[in-house]
Order: C-alpha cells, then sequence, then structure tokens
C-alpha cells in the first residue's frame, strides 16, 4: 500500500484526497496534514462577514468526516524526499507528497487562517468581524486587486451609507486582469459612493497596525481599515525541496 501524504486541507487538497481514493480503490494509505479541523471556500468568507444572511450553503465542512481519511492536526516545519516532520514532534514518511499548503493575504491575516482551531471558533471570529463592520462609519481598503475590489463591491452593495475609501498603489484597479476589468470596477464602485485613489502608496506597516499613513507623510482617518496587497504562499517548510512543474 502506497503512503501519501497531503498538506494542507483547502480546496486543492480535499480535489487531491477524492481522487487518490476514487482511482486508489482502497490501495493508498492518505495522511492530511491540516492544523485546521475544517476545510473552507475562500471565495465566500468576504460575504460571510459582511452579508452573512445571504450565504444560503455551508462554506465550511469539518475535514475528516468530509473526506474519511486520518488528519493530524500540526503544521509542517520540515519537507524532505521521504518524510515531513512536524510542529507536534511528529515526523511521517510517505511514497509521495501532494503539496497544496494555500497562501495568505498580507496584512488581511484573518481572511485564510492556518492556525489551530475549530469550525465554531471560525465561525465565533467572522460574527466578531462582523461586529466591528456594522459599527464603522468610515472604511478603507488598502489595495485594489480582486480581494481589494470583491470586498469593496460587498460593501458599497450591503453598507451603501458607510464611507469607502480604496487606496491603490497602481494607477488603476485589478493591475492583474485587462484595462477593461479594471475600469469596470473603477465606475461601479465610483457609481456606488466609493472613492478611489488610484497612484496612492500607503504605509502597509503601519496600515497593518491600524493607521494610514499617505506618501506624503500625512494621515487620512478611517474607523476600520482593511489591507489586502498580495497573497503569500505558505510554503517556507520547503525551503529549495519544493520542485514545482
Amino acid at each position: 500500500m502506497k503512503k501519501v501524504v497531503v498538506i494542507g486541507g483547502g480546496i486543492a487538497g480535499a480535489a487531491a484526497i477524492k481522487e487518490l481514493k476514487k482511482r486508489g480503490k482502497g490501495a493508498v494509505d492518505i495522511t492530511l496534514v491540516e492544523p485546521k479541523e475544517y476545510s473552507e471556500l475562500p471565495f465566500g468568507i468576504l460575504r460571510a462577514f459582511v452579508a452573512p444572511q445571504a450565504i444560503k450553503r455551508p462554506i465550511r465542512k469539518r475535514l475528516e468526516p468530509w473526506l474519511g481519511v486520518k488528519q493530524v492536526r500540526s503544521r509542517v516545519t520540515k519537507l524532505s524526499d521521504e518524510s515531513v516532520e512536524l510542529e507536534n514532534g511528529e515526523r511521517i514518511e510517505f511514497d509521495a507528497a501532494i503539496v497544496p499548503p494555500g497562501s495568505a493575504v498580507r496584512g488581511f491575516d484573518w481572511l485564510k487562517r492556518s492556525d489551530e482551531h475549530s469550525e465554531a471558533e471560525r465561525e465565533e471570529q467572522l460574527v466578531e468581524a462582523g461586529v466591528r463592520l456594522k459599527a464603522a462609519n468610515s472604511i478603507a481598503i488598502v489595495g485594489g486587486g480582486p480581494i481589494g475590489v470583491e470586498l469593496a463591491g460587498e460593501l458599497v452593495t450591503n453598507f451603501p451609507e458607510k464611507k469607502l475609501t480604496v487606496y491603490q498603489g497602481a494607477d488603476r484597479l485589478l493591475p492583474a486582469l485587462s484595462e477593461g476589468a479594471g475600469k469596470k470596477a473603477y465606475e461601479f464602485l465610483s457609481s456606488r459612493g466609493a472613492a478611489i485613489r488610484l497612484g496612492e502608496k500607503i504605509d502597509i506597516d503601519a496600515a497593518i497596525q491600524g493607521k494610514l499613513v499617505l506618501h506624503d507623510g500625512s494621515a487620512a482617518e478611517a474607523d476600520l481599515i482593511y489591507v489586502a496587497v498580495g497573497v503569500e504562499p505558505r510554503t517556507s517548510f520547503a525551503g529549495e525541496s519544493l520542485v514545482t512543474t
């Protein structure tokens, strides 16, 4: 029986496990390494805290009963050709490893969690985020990429009475997508009352700490600041041992 370790229980990890079980027909011993007890649809999270009443289907599932495999709730600290070492001191040998560890949104640390917590704790976290949102009169979003624009769209739709400002360092929204997509996003958000400040480079570290410092050193005010300035893969454990194809 082949031993397979899957590092990460997100969408990719769950899909890989389902496919392995289907094709392996009982000949594959699968171990999932994931600190959370659940898997969550990342593209449903923004709506889940901005407009939870609009969520008609669950956006998360408990991993073990859903996938039917052994789960070790820990993080990988080292990946080699034949084994993984975990934070809990455990070492797991394998014949093959699948490595979809997910990513983190810089500044928006709770958007995609990676620490050990339960499904109930995650739900409580989103509820608390919603309470803070409802209490804010003015909101700033630092970052005009897909996450920042999606969040802005949710806010102007569900909280049109709140003052929203989007700060984007580039000269247009959604710079990784087509120019037309950026233009459409700008027109939609502007028509709903959002202020879009293009070419405005914000001190990211200060914004993460809850302060808006503009490129000229002046300060801006907002009751609530969301920072979404790109994603980083969670692959620090792999070092140079991770080979992508």
